[in-house]
This record gives C-alpha cells, structure tokens and sequence, in this order.
C-alpha cells in the first residue's frame, strides 16, 4: 500500500509526494473517525449516567 496516513503530512510510503487533494482526503477521514469515536464514547457515558441514575431513583423510591 503506498498510501497511508502518513500521507496526510505529505508523503507516500514510497517518499513519492502525494496529491493535495489526496492529503486533504485523509485528513477529512481521520477527523471523522475522530468524531465517530468521539461520539460513542459520548454515548455509552449518556447511557450508563442514565441506567445509573434510574437506579438510583428506583431505590429511592423504596
């Protein structure tokens, strides 16, 4: 593979440099496996904070 992530700074596995937009294109994909990621880890702490304080409400309304 001569194009990896590396990329993004510039150049290819090779040393061959890379297209702009091929590097714009990279960086846009690593930014949104960053937000993906991101927002999961968002999500599963609103869950447990939710399941957390249902339980906590359940026994307090023992």
């Amino acid at each position: 593979m001569g194009i990896e992530f590396s990329a993004a700074r510039g150049n290819s596995k090779d040393g061959k440099p890379v297209s702009k937009e091929t590097r714009i294109n990279l960086i846009i994909l690593k930014l949104t496996v960053s937000f993906i990621s991101l927002y999961i880890f968002i999500l599963l702490a609103v869950f447990l904070a939710y399941f957390s304080l249902k339980k906590m409400a359940l026994e307090f309304m023992k």
